[in-house]
């Protein structure tokens, strides 16, 4: 394992409320089977199901997320933390903590009392799980991202995130439907083990692999899913209100979680990284779905003054890091700065250009301070079938679990068809993703050369320069 800076692409299923890689395990490319024939997930030890105490080992309320990663630290002792989800045994807390009982036999989420990380440990670690198979010849690596090192030891980029069960009903669905002889799964619920012994009977690895792969590069019929959580919300560029102008969206640019990239104005996509939280409780506008501490949007320094960039920063209540919604009347309102309510967040030269950085400006009632929020974004569902159903197995372990035994046997014998391609390598996925991210000398500041500002009495700092 390399330990210089690396980049790459990674897979996990996870709580649908979260994204990224934060306090979760996590695989490479090859634990793409270890997700559908479920090495990597799910591990059964010693004959425990450990299913029902983790979340991510269930189909419903997860997501399947694909998700850009960068690691600028990795654990010097090539260590790797057992991370646990919200609701899973050991863990209590409203969010995922790790552990530092690090062996394969304590890998696992049912055991009270074990020993969590909090920050103590932030390099990234990685091994490959005991027992796991190659893939194609390539080992099965397994991270793990403390929430701690977020920002700094690793950073997230983009995500591509799918609705567990909207996947497996189309599995459901590739499988002939599962509604006859042995396999007549009607009116259960997609948790119920019918289901995935049908789709095991059904649909051999590579079928299953070359199907999600066929969702993922589906943004019609699989959009990104968003993060469902209370408070989420796009915060919309409002400007003059006019019937037929683009959408756009504040964004953290690029999806870089690394402390100090910019919040921008962008195209409205449904990625995360337009997705915030922000109620009047303690008042920070934070991405959604990030584990605890989060990242939020930061007036740099604290200092307030016209011109003054936005940023994403570690959340530490501070009063840089609290924003407040002055409603306009109109469908509209302006962010005022905690720190003084005579500065607001503003679209510099209210030019809605992708890529045009925000910044703190004293508030001027125009245009170009003018926002608009869009309660519960991207959390429409493909379907619900899921939830038609009235039979639901109560604390069941989900099939998602078992069908690591199902299919392990196969599992290294794999091969896919000599024209596969992963989806993230199709010529118009990397396009779409990468119409998303800023080009060369973006995100900056969109406004005339010698432009002054508008007309405000609040002066521009010293040491301030208008970028053209």
């Amino acid at each position: 394992m390399a330990k210089a800076q690396t980049q790459f692409t990674a897979l996990h299923v996870l709580n649908a409320k979260y994204t990224g890689p934060a306090n979760k395990d996590l695989g490479n490319e090859g634990c793409v089977v270890g997700f559908i024939a479920y090495y990597c997930f799910g591990q059964t030890h010693k004959g425990v199901n450990w299913g029902k105490w983790n979340s991510e080992e269930h189909v419903e309320d997860t997501v399947l997320e694909w998700v850009d990663v960068t690691v600028n630290t990795w654990d010097p002792n090539g260590g790797y933390l057992s991370c646990c989800p919200p609701g899973s045994k050991t863990n209590d807390a409203e969010y995922y903590r790790c552990n530092t009982w690090t062996t394969e036999d304590n890998d696992n989420c049912h055991t009270p009392n074990l020993p969590f990380n909090d920050g103590k440990i932030t390099a990234v670690g990685a091994k490959v799980p005991d027992g796991s198979k190659p893939v194609g010849g390539e080992k099965q690596w397994m991270y793990d991202f403390p929430s701690y090192g977020e920002g700094s030891t690793w950073t997230q980029g983009t995500a591509r995130r799918i609705k567990m069960s909207d996947l497996a009903w189309f599995w459901v669905d590739q499988a002939g439907g599962c509604t006859s002889g042995w396999h007549n799964c009607q009116g259960k619920d997609i948790e119920d083990p019918c289901f995935g012994k049908c789709i095991s009977a059904k649909l051999k690895i590579d079928d299953l692999i070359g199907l999600t792969d066929q969702a993922y590069n589906d943004l019609t019929n699989f959009p990104n899913y968003g993060v469902p959580v209370p408070d989420v919300q796009g915060i919309l560029y409002y400007g003059t209100g006019q019937p037929g102008n683009p959408s756009k969206c504040l964004e953290l640019s690029g999806g870089n979680s690394a402390y100090g990239t910019a919040i921008d104005l962008w195209d409205c996509n449904g990625l995360v990284n337009q997705a915030w939280v922000w109620n009047g409780n303690d008042l920070q506008i934070k991405l959604a779905g990030h584990n605890e501490p989060g990242m939020c949007l930061d007036l740099p320094g604290g200092q307030v003054y016209s011109g003054n960039p936005l940023w994403i920063w570690g959340c530490n209540g501070k009063a840089e890091q609290q924003w407040e919604w002055d409603d306009n009347g109109d469908g509209s309102g302006t962010i005022r700065s905690s720190l003084d309510w005579n500065y607001c967040v503003d679209v510099p030269g209210g030019d809605d250009s992708n890529g045009n950085h925000l910044w703190l400006w004293q508030c001027t009632g125009g245009a170009s301070q003018k926002w608009a929020l869009w309660k519960g974004l991207g959390v429409d569902s493909v379907s619900n079938r899921s939830r038609n159903v009235t039979n639901k197995p109560a604390g069941g372990v989900s099939w998602l679990h078992n069908m690591k035994d199902w299919l392990a046997d196969a599992g290294s014998n794999m091969t896919m068809p000599s024209d596969f391609v992963w989806h993230n390598r199709k010529k118009e996925v990397k396009d779409w993703y990468a119409a998303q991210l800023p080009g060369p000398g973006l995100p900056k500041h969109f406004v005339p050369e010698g432009w002054t500002g508008y007309n405000s009495t609040g002066a521009l700092s010293p040491n301030t320069v208008v970028l053209v």
